[in-house]
């Protein structure tokens, strides 16, 4: 598919916007095209007025839209906006994220309630959002009030875990299968045990409140007893665990779950816990190459539940090939059965680093069976008690769908809206994980390298990270 674009510099926008309708389209700026579907986007600029005009040629037709605004206005919105009609009208696809892309729809939505819109009247008539997404931010919104009021000192801390038992068919992340690579974790646990010492120096210096922790992979539930032990030591020795509200272990696979490792994260009185199965459909387990069972999975939770963690999460995936409806909802009908108090609701998306380069008419906008599949958890999840506190969306997921994070009252996981919203800073440890510097909610962010083996051989990269930081915090504490 061939786009056209003159006026404006928003190409990479509405490319992003024109997977939502043409999805597996490939995508050119070109100055001539003789292709079946052909679009012109433009902005025109007349005495002091602003004209926004989408062409699209689709099954040998031609379709139109164009809006006239006053100087000042956000063009961006205003190219995105006749782009969406245009391509509504031709296709009579109405994405329920309307003109927005970004992974923080919730961002946008806050953005006009603090500025004093009417966010109902905002998100329906200039974003295009459906009304039931609309009434899922008002609810993220609700739950995440108290959290919005950061001390200036305040920090969040991250432990990134990048191993685990075997690669889904479906992930992207940055992660090593800890069959083959014993030796490179032992290795990469000593580097990162180093850098955790310099971070946390840099946290005490500066007398930062660590106000969560979050270890994540990655499958951390990987490490032995005899590492784990370690790590969570050294975090303790290294940061005031007195003062920090809420410690989070990513244990990931249930089949990594011990009763002496759950015994050492409570031990060190670690608040939340996570264990993820995806699915409790067990041929869908085996298709997307995950090493357990549905019954691995329960006894986990069982097993978690008798230690009597604060809180415990699992992950559900809608859109996983082979699954379909039926099964989806008794996936949700289970993990809520199992007594866990988070449920986050993920909408498979598919990256090109991924085993998984496909699944079907599942990516065509026009199917609505992961829509309903989102409909039922959300629906049944809230009816059950369980409330929306959190949200982000990725690319290239499947009708078009986004990530959800419920809870039951008083469970919510507070790094998670530390994290998505940049609240406060996040000093971040680990292959690939992100650190990031926040000063009048603008973000500064410093990356570690991406693979473990890069990690542990090109260490001196994380000494310089460190410096990094240390001088971005010297200069926002300074200005206090």
């Amino acid at each position: 598919m061939d786009i056209k674009v003159f006026g404006h510099e928003y190409f990479y926008d509405i490319t992003s916007m024109s997977m939502l309708f043409f999805p597996g389209e490939k995508v050119c700026y070109v100055r001539r095209s003789s292709k079946p579907t052909h679009i012109i986007s433009g902005l025109y600029f007349s005495r002091g007025s602003i004209i926004s005009r989408t062409r699209i040629k689709y099954n040998g037709r031609w379709f139109s839209s164009q809006k006239n605004a006053k100087s000042g206005c956000d063009l961006k919105n205003l190219v995105k906006q006749t782009f969406y009609r245009a391509c509504s009208i031709a296709t009579g696809i109405t994405p329920p994220w309307g003109i927005l892309t970004g992974i923080r729809p919730l961002s946008v939505y806050r953005r006009h309630r603090i500025a004093g819109d009417e966010p109902h009247a905002v998100m329906k008539d200039e974003y295009f959002l459906a009304e039931d997404k609309i009434e899922l931010l008002d609810k993220i919104f609700a739950c995440q009030a108290a959290f919005h009021c950061p001390k200036p000192r305040d920090v969040s801390v991250y432990i990134s875990i990048p191993f685990c038992p075997g690669k889904c068919s479906y992930c992207s992340f940055i992660s090593i299968s800890a069959v083959n690579a014993r030796d490179l974790l032992d290795r990469y646990l000593n580097g990162l045990f180093d850098e955790i010492k310099a971070k946390a120096l840099l946290i005490n210096k500066y007398n930062l409140r660590v106000k969560s922790l979050y270890i994540g992979g990655g499958t951390p539930g990987i490490l032995d007893e005899r590492q784990l032990l370690m790590l969570m030591q050294l975090l303790h020795d290294s940061f005031d665990f007195g003062k920090t509200e809420e410690i989070c272990f990513e244990l990931g696979r249930p089949e990594t779950v011990s009763d002496e490792k759950l015994k050492i994260l409570k031990n060190f009185n670690v608040h939340r816990i996570c264990i993820n199965t995806q699915t409790t459909n067990d041929k869908i387990l085996n298709i997307i190459g995950r090493n357990h069972n549905s019954q691995d999975y329960f006894l986990a939770v069982k097993k978690a539940l008798k230690c009597g963690f604060n809180s415990i999460n699992t992950d559900l995936i809608a859109g996983l090939p082979g699954e379909d409806y039926s099964s989806f909802c008794r996936s949700v009908d289970d993990v809520i059965n199992s007594g866990v108090d988070n449920i986050t609701v993920h909408t498979l998306a598919i990256k090109r680093a991924a085993k998984l380069s496909g699944c079907g008419d599942n990516f065509n906008p026009e199917n609505r069976v992961v829509t309903d599949m989102l409909d039922y958890a959300y629906s049944r999840l809230m009816s059950d008690g369980y409330v929306p506190y959190y949200i982000y969306r990725q690319k290239n997921c499947v009708s078009n769908g986004e990530n959800t994070g419920f809870c039951k009252p008083y469970k919510i996981c507070g790094y998670n809206i530390y994290m998505m919203e940049d609240i406060h800073s996040i000093i971040a440890c680990g292959a690939g994980a992100s650190s990031k510097i926040i000063k009048d909610r603008k973000v500064n962010r410093v990356i570690n390298v991406k693979y473990p083996m890069e990690y542990v051989s090109e260490y001196e990269k994380i000494i310089k990270n460190t410096d990094i930081i240390d001088k971005m915090l010297r200069a926002e504490l300074t200005d206090e």
